[in-house]
């Protein structure tokens, strides 16, 4: 009998659909017996077993957006496996702007579409759009640029609001800061104009970082005058509107704010400022924000993770209640500390691990999670070159005592790189634990089901022997045998024991901290599933 198991449940109800109409012979019966007990041992010699992701190592495509040679502003995207191998040479590179760019900030538009904030030749605040596949191909030309501040547009920070609006703040006119809206449609085109603006503070504003609340409620943290530490809540419609005054402010560091304050949501109300203070030191404080942009008049707790230097930190959650800050340290050198907050905001008095990662010069470390356990490190080195490094932080804390790889992304220049991660292939694992050979890939079903921006995809894959994959397709990247070795016998056929690499690429992609689910059935109707996470 040709095994057919499409659908196993259906043809069996079938069949005694057509015995309890038809049949009533003993021999009849006795046949649709035997028919249902052949099925059953096809479908137990026909068996795959749960997809296994983390097999295979996954390609994660990263872009880093910095100032490179001539001063002049590039993104450059490469490739990092989840266990912290680089790919030895960047994937793809474009010079955004041929003039000058300073302090870069990337953030992902929609699909392909990225858009960089960034000070231009003449001191403006400009924003560009440029095209990043999933692969890491970067297209040749910008998209589209607007100058937001024809007069100055120092460290700017975007962030989304909704939909094709976004908010800049920045330091300005007079060192005061500054906060715009600007909107880019999915296409990356800019509208020509600025929508709003608000100066929320006369003074000074030196680095400003803008994070989301809640609602309608965006944070500011800056360096202000005074050498004062500030935070500012203001509010911002989803149409880009902003009111005119600033909600609250809280001034968490008297006169010993040294700029470059970095912050980050720990949960609920709670949140983290990392910053370099007045003698140097690299310190933490969390505090409290509520929803309706309130801040609690105190700071919750503190601590000085590094007694001698702690300049340019860049903090990313790491799990639990675990934070890993990147900073410049003593003698100019890269550390990476990690910390416990509390989800009451109270932090462990001690640092729990760290690591010199460049006993080098490290310049403007910008840090992003690669994996569950692996980041990766973008900075400006000792010899003014860029160059990425990965690191492995366990669950724990602990912090693996050697950086895992390293890469010069640019040889001439790399200042105030910003990386982020891009929307990385899938490679899964599939093993063949029945006993029957399995073939014809171009009839296997493989759906993905995931959500990026609110939306929710299940998106049917086509198969493609192309390599790499083009968006929304899967291909098979290798059959190997139960000893890690690749096939001999039988090439292109998934023998019973033997394990299938398949490499998947979506359009959009899932979101970083999203969770997508991959079914993968084969033409006999057997399905295995497994849940994706991408860091």
């Amino acid at each position: 009998m040709e095994t057919a198991l499409v659908s196993l449940i259906c043809i069996a109800m079938l069949i005694v659909g057509v015995v309890t109409l038809t049949f009533n012979a003993f021999d009849a019966a006795t046949s649709v017996a035997d028919s249902l007990r052949e099925m059953e041992q096809q479908a137990s010699e026909i068996r795959l077993t749960e997809i296994d992701a983390s097999s295979w190592a996954s390609d994660i495509v990263c872009a880093i957006a910095y100032q490179g040679g001539g001063e002049d502003g590039f993104v450059a995207t490469l490739g990092i496996t989840t266990g912290g191998e680089i790919a030895g040479a960047v994937t793809d590179s474009l010079e955004f702007d041929g003039d000058n760019s300073y302090e870069s900030s990337i953030i992902h538009v929609s699909d392909n579409v990225y858009a960089i904030a960034y000070r231009d030749s003449g001191e403006n605040g400009e924003v560009r759009t440029v095209e990043i596949t999933a692969a890491g191909q970067i297209t040749d030309a910008a998209i589209d640029s607007l100058e937001f501040d024809t007069s100055r547009g120092y460290q700017p920070s975007i962030v989304h609001v909704s939909g094709g609006i976004y908010a800049i703040a920045y330091t300005g006119d007079g060192d005061d800061g500054f906060l715009k809206t600007v909107e880019i449609a999915t296409d990356g085109q800019i509208t020509d104009t600025v929508i709003d603006s608000l100066e929320f503070d006369t003074l000074n504003s030196w680095e400003p970082m803008i994070i989301h609340v809640s609602g309608d409620i965006y944070a500011i943290a800056y360096g202000g005058d005074g050498w004062n530490g500030f935070l500012k809540t203001v509010e911002i419609a989803t149409d880009g509107q902003i009111t005119e005054t600033v909600i609250d402010t809280l001034v968490f560091d008297t006169g010993d704010c040294w700029l470059e304050p970095s912050i980050i949501h720990v949960s609920g109300d709670i949140y983290a400022i990392a910053y370099a203070d007045g003698d140097d030191d690299g310190r933490l404080k969390t505090v409290e924000i509520a929803t309706d942009g309130q801040i609690t008049d105190t700071v919750i707790d503190n601590l000085e993770f590094d007694t001698d230097r702690g300049r340019t930190p860049s903090m990313v959650h790491a799990s639990g209640n675990l934070y890993a800050i990147a900073y410049r340290g003593s003698g100019d050198d890269g550390y990476l500390k990690t910390v416990e907050i509390a989800t009451d905001g109270q932090i462990t008095d001690t640092v729990i691990d760290s690591l010199e990662f460049d006993t080098g010069n490290t310049f403007n470390p910008s840090i992003v999670a690669v994996s569950d356990t692996v980041y990766a490190i973008a900075y400006l080195n000792g010899g003014d070159d860029g160059e990425v490094r990965t690191v492995e932080i366990a669950d724990s804390g602990r912090i693996t005592g050697t950086v895992v790889d390293s890469l010069e992304y640019d040889t001439s220049g790399g200042d105030t790189p910003h990386i982020i991660q891009l929307y990385g292939n899938f490679h899964l694992a599939v093993t063949n634990e029945g006993q029957t050979d399995l073939a014809e890939f171009a009839r296997w079903d493989v759906i993905v089901e995931y959500q990026n921006s609110g939306t929710d995809y299940a998106t049917y894959l086509e198969y493609t022997t192309d390599t790499p994959p083009g968006d929304n397709q899967w291909m098979v990247a290798g059959i190997y045998l139960p000893n890690g070795n690749a096939e001999v016998y039988d090439p292109g056929i998934l023998n019973p024991e033997e394990k299938m690499k398949l490499v998947i690429v979506l359009n959009p992609g899932t979101e970083c901290g999203t969770t997508a689910r991959i079914t993968i059935s084969t033409p006999n109707g057997v399905t295995a599933q497994c849940l994706v996470t991408r860091y």
